[in-house]
């Protein structure tokens, strides 16, 4: 019999092998560290289908910051949504339980039938920019090279300050560079920001802030099989001209640690095929849902309040 439940460790193995099947055999959904940090905050669910103990579906939810006509609300930003081909609509019931139970919603980076199911759902579109690009790498990848303070120390006189939420050293820094950020202003995110940067398991970050300009990015480090990658999937733009020197630092980051192809996934109206970033023939939609009808004259979702960086592990 099909039961709906939250997740509990005794589901572990359970879980870890759909993951394998569902999503690919080197996932990080079914890590140890990934899914004690999803559980370590407090306004989140992990909800699994079961069917005579064997996992056969899954979404995950947490509550995240946006702006709704010049107010920073919280909304819970639905994830993480698979299931197994053999148990058709799993997915949708799960899915369609989570948005009866919760009145606003994220629906992030959507393609195909399940964009299409958030559209009928009468879910707001957010425009979102997917793009990639292929640098030529000067040195072989390894993961010693991202804490290389030389490296660091090199950019910095070129002007750029890169700073981790790994690197002690510099996790004030980060912190803070993002508590100034308009969708971090009020207290109501401090508990998001501090488990999505702050906890010793969530995801490695990284900071890039143009000191001239004072124009920043976020961007993660993941892999994909062997090869590994950087996701670009939050720009803060005070003049968007200036964003070529922003990515030209990235770029040469990338290739001095020896990572060939450089992701953009934002949430923002962009055309960078000047630039040599080639988009996404079908690019991930993200979508704003609310059980109340709302007239909305300002709507800012940043991918920061996301999961698009969630693989950031190294």
């Amino acid at each position: 019999m099909l039961d709906i439940r939250e997740f509990s460790e005794e589901l572990n193995h359970e879980y870890s092998d759909f993951c394998k099947r569902n999503i690919s055999r080197s996932n990080y959904q079914s890590k140890s560290h990934h899914i004690s940090w999803l559980r370590e905050y407090e306004k989140s669910f992990f909800k699994v289908a079961v069917n005579k103990n064997q996992v056969v579906g899954c979404l995950h939810g947490f509550m995240s910051p946006l702006i709704l006509n010049g107010k920073i609300e919280m909304a819970m930003n639905l994830h993480n949504l698979y299931s197994d081909p053999s148990y058709r609509g799993i997915g949708m019931k799960l899915l369609m339980n989570s948005v009866r139970e919760e009145n606003q919603k994220i629906l992030a980076h959507a393609t195909g039938k399940l964009a299409i199911a958030y559209e009928k759902l009468g879910s707001i579109k957010v425009k979102s920019y997917w793009a990639k690009k292929f640098v030529l790498p000067h040195n072989i990848y390894t993961d010693k090279r991202i804490i290389d303070e030389f490296l660091d120390r090199k950019f910095l006189k070129s002007g750029f300050l890169i700073s981790s939420n790994k690197d002690l050293s510099k996790k004030t820094i980060f912190l803070d560079k993002l508590k100034g950020l308009k969708i971090f202003k009020e207290d109501l995110t401090d508990n998001f920001l501090e488990w999505r940067f702050g906890h010793d398991n969530s995801p490695i970050s990284f900071l890039v802030e143009d000191l001239k300009t004072k124009n920043s990015l976020l961007f993660s480090i993941g892999k994909r099989g062997f090869i590994p990658f950087i996701r670009i999937f939050s720009f803060q733009l005070m003049n968007i001209v200036d964003l070529v020197h922003l990515l030209n630092c990235v770029e040469n980051y990338a290739s001095y640690l020896g990572i060939p192809l450089i992701i953009i996934s934002v949430t923002n109206d962009l055309e960078l095929d000047t630039l040599g970033y080639k988009a996404y023939k079908v690019t991930p939609e993200a979508y704003y849902h609310s059980n109340e009808k709302k007239i909305l004259t300002e709507f800012i979702l940043d991918c920061v309040s996301t999961d698009v960086a969630f693989n950031g592990y190294i």
